[in-house]
């Protein structure tokens, strides 16, 4: 090997060994220069000292990292939390008596008092009930309307099988319903009082032809 060529090989072995302490310094090697696998460490900062203010300590890593992660869990749960529930507005239902199943009786401005009128055969024929339905429905009613609620006997010159009934009414301006405790439903009217305290009922096209005749055929004689 000539002079100029072992010159060389000094010039490359100084730069590898240079070219090596600057890796070993920058992965953090021990006073024996190279770790290797099997004991190099995972963290980096392990081997810097503590005392250099430039540096972290492992334990100042660890407290910031964890700092992190719990900011990050807690942004997490905050994008996850459930928006509170929107208010419904509900509108309100009727009341129905725990008893009878009615609803709760509304007078209004309906009168209280004792109300008698008389329903005859051609009453109930012009409202086209069966001839053979007449004679139970026909006869003198007297209504007692008190506070929403009604009742009402019949009476007639021949036997009554369903003498009584009862049930409630519900006044809103003008219009006032009677509910029945049958399948006929709601009986719908309109409703004034004459000056001498009679009381008339006009019926709905909905209410059926016994309700129509029973309130409707002639005015409520008040009777007190």
């Amino acid at each position: 090997m000539t002079r100029t060529q072992q010159q060389r090989r000094t010039s490359r072995i100084v730069l590898f060994a240079l070219a090596l302490g600057v890796a070993c310094a920058a992965a953090g090697c021990g006073t024996d220069g190279f770790q290797g696998s099997a004991g190099s460490s995972a963290h980096a900062n392990s081997v810097v000292p503590a005392s250099d203010p430039s540096h972290p300590s492992v334990t100042e890593t660890s407290a910031v990292e964890t700092t992190a992660a719990s900011e990050v869990s807690e942004s997490t749960a905050s994008s996850t939390t459930a928006p509170a529930p929107a208010t419904i507005a509900v509108a309100p239902t009727t009341t129905l008596d725990p008893v009878t199943g009615f609803p709760t009786g509304v007078a209004g401005d309906i009168p209280n008092g004792s109300y008698r009128v008389d329903v005859t055969d051609a009453d109930l024929a012009a409202v086209n009930i069966p001839p053979q339905n007449r004679p139970e429905n026909e006869g003198t009613f007297t209504w007692t309307l008190t506070d929403g609620a009604w009742t009402n006997l019949q009476t007639a010159d021949h036997p009554i099988q369903y003498p009584t009934a009862s049930g409630v009414y519900i006044a809103d301006g003008d219009h006032v319903t009677f509910f029945v405790a049958s399948d006929l439903g709601p009986q719908e009217f309109t409703w004034k009082v004459e000056p001498n305290g009679d009381l008339i009922l006009s019926a709905e096209p909905s209410t059926s032809g016994f309700y129509a005749a029973f309130l409707g055929a002639h005015p409520l004689v008040k009777v007190s």
